[in-house]
């Protein structure tokens, strides 16, 4: 009989602990489950939307002075493709809305709302860039799978479309950004940036449709002139003019001067190699 109620009680044991979840995910691995916890966390994941601004060095040829270039060009040869193309690369766009809907796991409502605004921005920042490469494209909010067949295959949405989801993106950013860079240096978007990338999308946009025939451009300039008006009232930000030679002073000084500059790109050559071509110049030579 003892014997027995061991075997039951050893059996009642190993059901118990079948009954238990005891899977464990792995510490040295990130994923949605472990990341996004904290204020840090989320900083950091944003920083590489940063790297969807427009590059700070520039580069040109140098080959001569009538521009002949040693080759047949693509379109002559009929080699050309849309998939050679830059431009239709969607990975930012995808780490954007990755983050929006994880960016739930933290449980700091305040450093939540503020890098959510940092994404809204970002992501109002890629369609604009889109938008004015392609026209109409196809808007996503959402990260697609492979599974996502008809959403990955979806035709492309108007480009008025788009663009108010990018105003509406550039507001409510604004809404949940802070009034001032967490850098002294101004290299961090705000609510001042928000407002005056929406404004200047709205003008893009109004301006392009008046001139292009289509309705409702009024809308859009009326929404740029509200935005730049609060800008200006509101933002404390103002032309640079210390000096005599101010205008120059703007490129030449070592950091921004941010009682103009409203959002900058650091230089950082050695560390980063970010760099600029303010001192590029062409040699002036004879030829023949």
């Amino acid at each position: 009989m003892k014997a027995i109620n061991k075997i039951i009680i050893l059996g009642m044991a190993v059901a118990l602990f079948n009954s238990c979840d005891l899977t464990l995910l792995p510490e040295n691995a990130v994923t949605p489950e472990n990341y996004f916890q904290n204020k840090s966390d989320l900083e950091l994941w944003t920083n590489q939307f940063y790297t969807l601004l427009d590059e700070p060095d520039a580069s040109a040829g140098t080959n001569a002075d009538d521009m002949i270039d040693k080759g047949m060009g693509q379109v002559i040869e009929g080699t050309r493709s849309a998939a050679s193309e830059t431009g239709w690369s969607w990975t930012k766009l995808r780490h954007i809305n990755y983050f929006l809907q994880h960016s739930s796991n933290c449980d700091d409502e305040t450093a939540r709302n503020q890098y959510n605004g940092v994404a809204q921005f970002f992501r109002a920042y890629f369609y604009f860039v889109k938008v004015r490469r392609y026209g109409d494209v196809p808007w996503y909010d959402q990260v697609l799978g492979s599974e996502d067949q008809e959403l990955l295959v979806k035709a492309r949405d108007s480009r008025e479309f788009v663009m108010n989801q990018v105003l509406k993106d550039f507001q409510d950013a604004a809404t949940s950004l802070p009034t001032k860079s967490t850098e002294t240096r101004n290299t961090r978007v705000t609510k001042w940036a928000a407002l005056a990338f929406a404004s200047q999308a709205a003008l893009y946009e109004g301006t392009y449709r008046k001139y292009h025939g289509l309705d409702n451009y009024e809308k859009y300039l009326e929404i740029a002139a509200s935005t730049a008006r609060q800008f200006i009232d509101e933002s404390g930000f103002s032309l640079y003019k210390e000096g005599t030679e101010p205008y120059r002073d703007m490129f030449c000084a070592d950091n921004a001067k941010t009682t103009e500059v409203v959002l900058a790109r650091a230089y950082n050559f050695e560390g980063l190699q970010l760099s600029h071509s303010v001192q590029f110049s062409i040699a002036n030579l004879q030829m023949g």
